[in-house]
């Protein structure tokens, strides 16, 4: 059986659910496990909820909500998309060090730095106040040699890294897709209501009856987020059992 994650507050007084509650919250789970498609060809599902059915709550945690989650893996071609993905994380890495050269500097100027601020303190020993202020002076010199070599060398590859690190964040986005279907129970309506909201990373669809619920235990909304590709947010929605979970917030 699929379990949830109750949300709330970080701290809270605790009640425990009756069982009324549980076996609500079980078959609710279950009805949107149910009405998720299954793993294409090349791609495999797992659910991520825990396995057991929370026995507590927050006591002012207003209505109460509960989550599914589940994942979508692309395994076909997923291996070649991770060496990719890692290769850039390689690529990026090594671009963010300055080359050899370069590196040589920063270290001389640091050391520079380092051995006036050392000398400082037997300066002021010996009470000549004069050196120490040019030893401090020194090292703020040299200091700001090597971060000015360090900014150099990142606004040379800025661009570069950003552009590794997107192919990677893509590469790594086209392999799964994140479901998480929140639901809610005894809760007003919102001002949207129903409808579907697409963005660069994935789909918002929200189902709500608009209408208040009399009984205490019934679902008065679903919220679902799918993260990942538009193209295969768009191909898991279409063979999405929809209608069934349209019932479950309407009925």
């Amino acid at each position: 059986m699929a379990a949830a994650a109750i949300t709330g507050p970080a701290e809270c007084i605790r009640r425990p659910f009756t069982e009324a509650e549980q076996r609500f919250i079980a078959a609710t789970l279950e009805g949107v496990r149910q009405a998720l498609p299954a793993a294409p060809s090349g791609w495999r599902f797992e659910d991520r909820t825990s396995d057991r059915i929370p026995t507590s709550g927050c006591v002012d945690s207003g209505p109460l909500r509960f989550d599914y989650q589940a994942v979508y893996l692309w395994e076909e071609g997923g291996k070649q998309r991770q060496e990719r993905a890692g290769e850039n994380a390689r690529r990026a890495g090594e671009l963010k060090n300055p080359p050899p050269e370069v590196q040589k500097r920063i270290r001389d100027a640091e050391s520079q730095a380092a051995d006036r601020l050392r000398r400082v303190p037997r300066a002021v020993s010996a009470n000549n106040l004069a050196l120490a202020e040019q030893l401090n002076r020194e090292a703020r010199e040299f200091s700001a040699q090597a971060n000015e070599l360090k900014r150099k060398h990142e606004e040379s590859v800025r661009a570069e890294v950003r552009r590794l690190q997107t192919a990677r964040m893509e590469e790594e986005r086209e392999q799964s897709l994140q479901v998480q279907v929140s639901v809610g129970v005894n809760e007003p309506p919102p001002d949207g209501i129903s409808g579907i909201a697409r963005r660069e990373d994935g789909a918002t669809i929200v189902f709500h009856s608009g209408k208040p619920r009399k009984p205490r235990l019934a679902i008065h909304g679903l919220v679902i987020h799918v993260i990942g590709d538009p193209v295969h947010v768009n191909s898991l929605l279409n063979s999405w059992d929809t209608a069934r979970l349209r019932r479950m917030a309407f009925d």
